[in-house]
C-alpha cells in the first residue's frame, strides 16, 4: 500500500519544501526503526535544510508513514492555523490577515499559507483556549493525504495546492502581523486572555524589584554588545541582517542553526523556550552560573577574570576551510559539519568508508583512516623536531550508531594490502603483552573496541590490578618513546629480560560510547596527562541504515600503502618496519615552509599565554599538546600527498591545527560534564544532567529517572544543588495542585 509520505512527499521535495515523514494517524514525524514506528528527534534541522535523496528514498518505503512539511527558512513558508469555532473569531482574525490561495482542512478549522519573511512563532488565545496560532521557523504542519488521529484525511480546500504554487507566489503577511491579530481579537478577550497575548515568550531575566544584580547587570550588557562574545562562544555563528546571530544548540544534539541571539533577547525555537545570555554561556559550555559570568564579564571587558572558553576559541573548529579551493566539505557529517575530507590517500581512505557503510559515520572515519596510515608510516618519517607518526585515535559514537565499521574497513585494507603484520590483538590482557606484541612488530596499531570500559579498568588505581595499570602505563611511555629507545621495566627475577624497543610506534584506534568513554575518567588521568595524547572524534548522531554496497579496496589505496611500506628498505640501517626490534631507524625529517613555521610559532605562542590562565585546570594539559598533535597530523597529511617528498606546507598545518583543535574543544567541553573523582560527584553530575536536558522537570519525573539513587541521598544532591545556584526549584500551578520544577541555571 502507498502511504502519505510516497504520494505526496517526493511532490512536495520537487516543489522545493522540506517535507518529512509523519508517525502514521499522529502528528508528530518519526521514523520506522526495526519494523516499528517511533518519534523522529532532531527533525527540526530540515527547517534549515531538506532531506537529501537517501533520506527521501527510504521514507518513502516505510509503510503508511504521513508527510509533514517543515515551516520557515528552507520551505519559504509559514502557516497561519485557525482552530476556533467561533465565525466571529474568525472573522475577526481573517480580516487582518491577506487571502491565501491555498488552505488545508484542519480537525476544527483549516490552515491558510504564507511567504516565511523571518515570522516567530506565536499563539492567540480566548478563555484559555487557542484560537489562531502562528507556525514559522522550528514548527511543521501535517500535510494531506495524511490521516489525522481523529481518523479524518487531511485535504486541500483550495484549487490550488502546494504542490503547484511556489513560495515566492504566497502573500506575504503585514510586518505588524502580530500587533493587528491581538488588536482584532481584543473585544473577545477578558483581562486575563489580554495579559497572556501581551506577554510575549521570556527572553530575558528583569529583576521584579528593579534591582541590578550583578546577573541583570551582565545579560543587559551582553545582549547589547553580542559581537564581544557570541562570536567567542560561537565561532560558527552566522551572523543576521538585523544585528543578531543564529546558532547551532549543541547542546541539544542537533546540527541546524535554530537558536536566535538578537538584541531584544534570545529564543531557542528547536526547544521553543527563551534564554537569557547567562544560560547559553552555560549550556554551551556546560559550565555553572560562576564561570558563565565570570566568562562574560572577560568578554564583555567587565572583569580580568577568564575562563577556560577563553583559551579555546583560536584553536576551535572552522566550519570552512581556510582553502576552500584545496579542501572539499563532507556537507552531511553532522553536528560539527567541521570535518573537511583529509586530503591525499586519507580522504580516498574515508570516501571508501563511507561508501560502504551500512550507517555512515565520516567524522570516525577521519581518525580511523589517521591511525591506519600513522602505522605504516611508523620508523620512516619525523618532523623537524623528532615528532613521529604515532597517534591515539578515539571514535565515540552512541550504541547502534555504526562505530565499527571503521575497524572493519582498516583490517580489510592491511590484509587485502598483505601488511596485516601491522595489526595487534583486539584486546590487550596486561602491560606486559603490549610490550611484547610491540617488540615483536615495532610499528603496530591496536583496535580496541568498547576502549572506554577498558579505560575504566585500567584507570581505577583503588581496584584495578597491577597488570591493566600497567597498559595505562606503558600507553603513556610508548608514546614518549617513539623517537628514541625504548627501556622496558627491570625484574628481579633474572630469567625474565627487560624489553628494549628501538622507536617503538604503537598506534591506537578505539571505539566507545560517549557514557563509557566519560565516565570512566577521572581528574587525576587529566592532569597527568593521559586523556592529552587522544585523539577525540566523536558524533552525537544515528545515521539512518543505508544500502551496504559491497566495494573492493580501491587500488590506489593498497598501491599508495605498499609505496610508503617498500620505503627505505633498501637503505643500510633499515627503516625498522619489517626489520627486527633492534634495527636502529634513520627516518626521513619532513621539510616544514616557511609560512607553515610561522604559523605553528604564531599558535604556539598564543597557547602558552593561554595555558598561563587556565593552570591546574583539566584543560590545561590537553591545551599543552594541541601544537604537538597538529605537527602529527600534518605529518601523516604529508606523506598521505605524496610519500616520497612530503612537505608540510601552509595549508596542510592549518588542516592539521584544526583537527586537533576539534579534538581538543570536543573532550573539553565533555569533560567537565562527565568527569568524576567519587561515587558521590558522578551521581550528583547525571542528575545535573537528567535535568539539563529536560529544560525543566517535575520533582516526581525525576524521582522516576533517579530511581537508582536512594530518597535520602536524591534529597542531599537536589539541596546542594539549589544551595550552589547550580539548579532552581520552582512552585508552579499544576492541574490539580502546585509542583516543584527544577531547572538547570
Amino acid at each position: 500500500m502507498t502511504s502519505p509520505f510516497a504520494k505526496a512527499g517526493i511532490a512536495l521535495i520537487d516543489a522545493g519544501y522540506s517535507a518529512i515523514p509523519i508517525l502514521p494517524g499522529e502528528k508528530r514525524p518519526g521514523r520506522y526503526v526495526n519494523n516499528h514506528w517511533v518519534g523522529m528527534s532532531g527533525w527540526q534541522k530540515y527547517c534549515s535544510q531538506t532531506p537529501t535523496v537517501f533520506e527521501y528514498e527510504q521514507w518513502e518505503t516505510w509503510p503508511d508513514a504521513g508527510v509533514g512539511i517543515c515551516l520557515g527558512e528552507k520551505s519559504g513558508i509559514i502557516a497561519g492555523d485557525f482552530d476556533y469555532g467561533s465565525p466571529a473569531v474568525r472573522a475577526a482574525i481573517e480580516a487582518v490577515l491577506p487571502p491565501s490561495p491555498v488552505r488545508k482542512k484542519g480537525a476544527k478549522g483549516y490552515i491558510s499559507f504564507y511567504k516565511y519573511s523571518g515570522e516567530k512563532p506565536k499563539k492567540w488565545f480566548i478563555n484559555g483556549e487557542s484560537v489562531f496560532e502562528l507556525l514559522s521557523h522550528g514548527n511543521q504542519t501535517v500535510m494531506p493525504p495524511s490521516r489525522h488521529p481523529d481518523g479524518m484525511i487531511y485535504k486541500w480546500i483550495t484549487h490550488e495546492t502546494l504542490h503547484d504554487v511556489s513560495a515566492d507566489d504566497l502573500p506575504r503577511l503585514p510586518e505588524d502581523i502580530n500587533a493587528k491579530v491581538t488588536a482584532a481579537l481584543q473585544p473577545f478577550m477578558d483581562d486575563t486572555d489580554r495579559e497572556r497575548n501581551e506577554r510575549d515568550v521570556k527572553r530575558s531575566d528583569p529583576d521584579p524589584d528593579g534591582v541590578q544584580t550583578i546577573w541583570q547587570e551582565v545579560n543587559k550588557f551582553a545582549l547589547a554588545n553580542l559581537d564581544m562574545w557570541v562570536p567567542k562562544l560561537f565561532p560558527n555563528a552566522k551572523r543576521g541582517y538585523d544585528g543578531g546571530y543564529r546558532v547551532v544548540a549543541h547542546w541539544r544534539g542537533v546540527d541546524n542553526p535554530n537558536v536566535s541571539i538578537h538584541p531584544d533577547g534570545i529564543m531557542d525555537w528547536g526547544a521553543g523556550k527563551g534564554h537569557t545570555c547567562l544560560d547559553v554561556v552555560m549550556l554551551a559550555a556546560s559550565c555553572d552560573l560562576h564561570t558563565a559570568v565570570e566568562s562574560l564579564k572577560q568578554w564583555l571587558n567587565m572583569a580580568s577574570v577568564v575562563s577556560i572558553w577563553d583559551a579555546m576559541p583560536d584553536i576551535c573548529f572552522s566550519a570552512q576551510a581556510d582553502s576552500p579551493e584545496k579542501t572539499q566539505i563532507i556537507n552531511h557529517i553532522h553536528k560539527s559539519k567541521a570535518f573537511e575530507r583529509p586530503p591525499g590517500i586519507l580522504g580516498e581512505i574515508t570516501d571508501w568508508m563511507e561508501a560502504t557503510a551500512p550507517r555512515p559515520q565520516p567524522i570516525l572515519y577521519v581518525g580511523a583512516a589517521l591511525a591506519l596510515l600513522g602505522v605504516v608510516m611508523g620508523r620512516k618519517y619525523q618532523t623537524p623536531s623528532g615528532l613521529r607518526t604515532n597517534i591515539y585515535a578515539i571514535g565515540i559514537a552512541p550504541s547502534g550508531a555504526g562505530k565499527n565499521h571503521a575497524i572493519n574497513c582498516i583490517d580489510k585494507i592491511l590484509t587485502t594490502a598483505m601488511l596485516d603484520d601491522y595489526l595487534g590483538g583486539s584486546k590487550i590482557g596486561s602491560g606486559p603483552a603490549m610490550i611484547s606484541a610491540v617488540a615483536r612488530h615495532p610499528s603496530m596499531l591496536f583496535q580496541l573496541d568498547e576502549f572506554g570500559m577498558m579505560m575504566s579498568h585500567m584507570a581505577d588505581s583503588d581496584r584495578a590490578p597491577v597488570h591493566l595499570r600497567q597498559i595505562l602505563d606503558n600507553m603513556t611511555e610508548l608514546y614518549s618513546a617513539a623517537n628514541r629507545k625504548f627501556r622496558g621495566i627491570e625484574y628481579a627475577d633474572d630469567n625474565r629480560e627487560r624489553k628494549e624497543i628501538e622507536h617503538p610506534n604503537m598506534c591506537i584506534h578505539g571505539l566507545s560510547t560517549p557514557t563509557s568513554f566519560y565516565n570512566s575518567l577521572s581528574s587525576a588521568n587529566s592532569l597527568e596527562g593521559s586523556l592529552s595524547r587522544l585523539l577525540i572524534f566523536q558524533t552525537e548522531d544515528i545515521p539512518y541504515a543505508a544500502k551496504t554496497r559491497i566495494i573492493p579496496v580501491p587500488k590506489n589505496i593498497l598501491a599508495h600503502l605498499q609505496q610508503i611500506h617498500e620505503i627505505g628498505e633498501d637503505q643500510v640501517r633499515g627503516l625498522g618496519n619489517v626489520a627486527t626490534n633492534q634495527s636502529v631507524p634513520d627516518p626521513m625529517i619532513v621539510p616544514i615552509t616557511t609560512e607553515a613555521q610561522a604559523y605553528i610559532d604564531d599558535h604556539s605562542r598564543k597557547l602558552v599565554d593561554r595555558q598561563r590562565l587556565i593552570t591546574n585546570t583539566v584543560a590545561e594539559p590537553i591545551l599543552t599538546r594541541v601544537i604537538e598533535n597538529s605537527l602529527k597530523i600534518a605529518l601523516i597529511g604529508a606523506g598521505a600527498i605524496d610519500p616520497v617528498s612530503p612537505v608540510i606546507d601552509l595549508s596542510l598545518i592549518q588542516w592539521a591545527h584544526r583537527i586537533a583543535g576539534r579534538c581538543a574543544e570536543t573532550i573539553t567541553l565533555h569533560i567537565d560534564e562527565h568527569m568524576s573523582d567519587n561515587k558521590t560527584e558522578a551521581e550528583r553530575k547525571k542528575v545535573k544532567r537528567i535535568i539539563l536536558k529536560s529544560g525543566g522537570i517535575t520533582k516526581s519525573d525525576l524521582v522516576i529517572k533517579t530511581r537508582w539513587l536512594d530518597r535520602r541521598k536524591r534529597e542531599e544532591i537536589l539541596a546542594d544543588m539549589v544551595e550552589h545556584g547550580e539548579v532552581a526549584a520552582v512552585i508552579e500551578g499544576g492541574k490539580t495542585k502546585p509542583v516543584t520544577i527544577y531547572r538547570a541555571k
